[in-house]
């Protein structure tokens, strides 16, 4: 059976339509900022009230350092909090599991949020247990998120690999037995080995990974001049076709650089990888890697300022999400071109990617620094109403509570009104269905024309919230309301939660019929 589901209220990306047996007779479902399922007081079905000591009123009378290399994985390490969540064989199973449910937009989904796991799986597709069908649906939404033009790329390595995969058995030896080699501090033995990609492979793209991984192996050796080369050569094949791959060398380019002593190029390599990273987080084809912004961070020379059009970049992101940083944080001081102001910017974006990537512990280190770059009390309250949904999700609702609370009673209503939302929905998760139903009701219908990032989502929850409250067609209503906001903003993932909830909830209803139409509508949209 379906589950009623509220919207997450935080900006986050959901991955597909989630199925359980937790909207059961007496019992309903509701999830917060992906921290659990947490069930209502049993005994009350969605169009039932509960005890009148907590009956739901819905009437005017409701109540209100510097940097340390070392290899990890493919690359280089740069810290504990420069982690993905997913390993590369959790990544394609969760993709394998969206295509297995015939849920194919979200299988796409996945690979764009996770584009850094899907090129360690691309570049070694034999360190993972996938189907050669989940890997070519990899390839193509990489392909097409990744590169530019009509580039022979991963997609192409894919099918030939499943038609001739003989033709790649030397390669992958060789590779697994550089990197063993590599990792163990034996570089000398590693290149002996010749690495090279298979002759008639198609497309650049393994090349470019042989000069990636020896570029590596180069610096660890301590030979950088040798390995700004290699990187060169990489860039060389990349070309303009192949950005993400670009922004990745660059950035080990300069590194690379820097070690050879050559600081000027270091610093100039460095600007246009911010450049390039900046460009394709603004872009069309969105490339949201927080892991590579942060990379691009830690990586910044001494002094080196960040390229002014990257920090405006960099800024409008951070204004779509809602949060407006005053203009001097964005620019240089005037008193020395080679410092900059805050990044506040830069950590909200990456705390956001994180967040929609489900990184809670690094979403709120980077949302806390970004919160204690900025002077501007709107922009620090709209973190901390961030900072909350992280807490939530990492099983600390006390604390996120705390926030909300604080947040809820100040008195700009562009503040108190999401964090009111949002501690209703908590609220209601937790079991307090008349507190958190009059919290929501105050947030949304208090002033109806007043504007905020998560207000949609806000009435898909009070939607939910009259439905517990037996109030179909006012529940309804706000549902229908915030599915057309969802299609006509296209925001994808969450009309299709939405339609899963009322199809859910018309299942207890037993009408069944309409349910049925509804749940048409959602195979088409995620068969993609």
């Amino acid at each position: 059976m379906s589950k009623l589901t509220t919207h997450r209220n935080s900006g986050r990306t959901i991955r597909s339509v989630r199925t359980c047996n937790l909207l059961t007779a007496g019992t309903i479902c509701l999830i917060i900022a992906a921290s659990g399922c947490a069930k209502l007081p049993h005994g009350m079905m969605p169009w039932q009230e509960e005890s009148s000591d907590k009956k739901i009123q819905t009437g005017a009378d409701a109540k209100p350092g510097p940097t340390q290399v070392r290899t990890g994985g493919d690359g280089f390490a740069l810290g504990d909090v420069e982690k993905a969540t997913l390993s590369p064989q959790q990544f394609v199973d969760r993709v394998a599991e969206h295509l297995r449910a015939r849920h194919k937009f979200a299988a796409q989904r996945c690979v764009e949020q996770f584009p850094d796991a899907a090129l360690a799986v691309l570049r070694d597709p034999t360190s993972v247990n996938t189907s050669p069908e989940t890997l070519l649906v990899v390839a193509e939404a990489h392909d097409r998120q990744c590169t530019r033009g009509d580039t022979v790329a991963w997609a192409a390595v894919v099918r030939d690999r499943s038609a001739q995969p003989k033709h790649y058995t030397d390669y992958d030896d060789k590779r697994r037995r550089f990197m063993t080699h590599v990792q163990n501090g034996r570089v000398h033995e590693a290149m002996l080995l010749g690495l090279a990609a298979p002759q008639g492979s198609p497309g650049n793209v393994i090349s470019i990974d042989v000069q990636y991984l020896t570029g590596i192996a180069l610096v660890l050796d301590n030979r950088p001049r040798e390995a700004v080369a290699a990187f060169q050569q990489a860039l060389k094949l990349a070309g303009d076709s192949q950005p993400y791959e670009s922004v990745n060398l660059l950035l080990l380019l300069s590194d690379a650089q820097r070690r050879a002593g050559d600081g000027v190029g270091a610093e100039q390599t460095w600007m246009a990888a911010a450049e390039l990273c900046s460009d394709l987080a603004a872009g069309k084809a969105t490339i949201a890697d927080p892991i590579l912004m942060e990379r691009a961070a830690y990586l910044r020379p001494a002094n080196a300022p960040w390229p002014r059009t990257a920090q405006q970049r960099l800024n409008d992101l951070a204004v779509r999400i809602g949060i407006v940083f005053p203009m001097p944080t964005m620019q240089l001081t005037s008193t020395s071109p080679n410092t900059t102001t805050d990044e506040a910017a830069l950590w909200t974006v990456i705390g956001y990617w994180r967040l929609a990537r489900e990184e809670s512990q690094a979403a709120l280190v980077a949302l806390k620094r970004a919160e204690s770059m900025t002077s501007s009390p709107l922009a620090a309250a709209r973190l901390r109403l961030a900072e909350s949904r992280a807490l939530i999700r990492l099983g600390q609702a006390a604390a996120a509570s705390g926030i909300l609370i604080n947040l809820a009673s100040q008195s700009d209503p562009q503040i108190a009104h999401p964090a009111m939302a949002l501690l209703g929905t908590l609220k209601l998760r937790q079991g307090g269905i008349q507190q958190g139903f009059n919290l929501l009701r105050r947030a949304v219908e208090q002033d109806a024309s007043l504007v905020w990032p998560e207000r949609t989502q806000a009435e898909a929850d009070l939607g939910l919230a009259y439905l517990l409250a037996g109030d179909e067609p006012t529940g309804l209503r706000w549902l229908h309301g915030a599915q057309q906001s969802f299609e006509a903003s296209g925001q994808r993932e969450e009309l299709m939660q939405s339609l899963e909830n009322e199809a859910g909830y018309l299942d207890q209803a037993k009408k069944k019929d309409i349910a049925d139409k509804i749940r048409n509508r959602l195979e088409s949209l995620a068969a993609g």
